[in-house]
């Protein structure tokens, strides 16, 4: 199938929030865009790295993928590791460090996906519509800006002691006002608790779960860079193919840069301020920079 998502042409960043601003307007809608910035690619575009190679599709490799990082990852994490069942943070993390998932990383800056895109030599900055895509799966209407909790299952089933006592608390806070009560405010709901949960469940269960299209998720931050590059999630359900082959217009905008005007943008979002010490605020960030003033 060709994708779906025709692209729109830019030469310089007031292109590009020019074009975005009017797809946006379009949309209708007060929820925040997500970006993500990429190659220039035919058919592994938006699509998660898990599923680039065929061999990959496998659930009994990807489980086997997860379930070895989780086992051996504590001692070299410097503490950065989770509790060993909050798989949502797991997935996060494995994402995070480079291990292939059926995560796709996505931003709600602009220009940080801007920076990701001006790393190759022909960019694509994607603008996505999180709450239209979760509409898609939960065939509900879900209000602006409301996502779902990555570590909440439907039933209750995976629910952590942690957070169960967390909300039972909150609940006896104000027994005088039922309207108050977590629970009763989750009760029901495929978008509150169950959608955000759903595709994480299949990761780590062969695939026996899983829904139509995929779902965009806001993540627990683990690690300082993902806050520094605003970072959010689609993650991938039953359909492993592109993104932009699941879905229309209403859903995704596509904006390509000609190589040409590559270097003159570069220069125009560092006087901006972002640079990758910015996007990566470690040291290897700071000597990225530091190389690329260099004469």
């Amino acid at each position: 199938m060709a994708n779906n998502i025709q692209h729109i042409e830019v030469r310089s960043i007031e292109d590009l929030i020019t074009s975005v601003k009017k797809d946006y307007a379009n949309w209708e809608t007060e929820t925040t865009p997500w970006f993500r910035g990429e190659p220039f690619a035919r058919w592994s575009a938006l699509q998660p790295t898990l599923y680039r190679k065929r061999k990959w599709r496998d659930p009994v490799y990807e489980n086997r993928l997860l379930q070895r990082f989780r086992m051996k990852a504590p001692s070299l994490g410097l503490l950065n590791t989770p509790p060993r069942n909050h798989t949502d943070e797991w997935l996060f993390l494995a994402q995070h460090v480079g291990l292939p998932t059926r995560l796709l990383d996505w931003t709600e800056s602009l220009v940080v996906a801007l920076h990701f895109a001006l790393l190759e030599k022909r960019p694509v900055v994607w603008m996505l519509h999180p709450i239209a895509l979760n509409q898609l799966s939960s065939k509900s209407e879900i209000p602006n800006d409301e996502f779902s909790l990555t570590w909440f299952s439907p039933g209750w089933s995976s629910l952590r002691l942690v957070d169960l006592v967390m909300l039972k608390r909150l609940a006896e806070s104000d027994k005088d006002n039922p309207s108050s009560d977590p629970f009763a405010a989750l009760d029901g709901s495929l978008v509150s608790p169950g959608l955000g949960n759903i595709n994480i469940k299949a990761a780590w269960e062969k695939d026996q779960l899983g829904t139509n299209y995929p779902v965009a998720i806001h993540p627990t931050n683990i690690h300082n860079r993902m806050s520094a590059q605003k970072s959010c999630f689609t993650i991938h359900g039953k359909d492993k193919r592109s993104l932009a082959l699941q879905v229309n217009d209403t859903v995704l905008r596509k904006y390509v840069i000609p190589s040409k005007y590559v270097s003159e943008i570069r220069k125009d979002l560092r006087i901006m301020g972002v640079t990758h010490s910015s996007v990566f605020p470690d040291l290897d960030g700071l000597a990225r920079d530091l190389k690329s003033i260099l004469p």
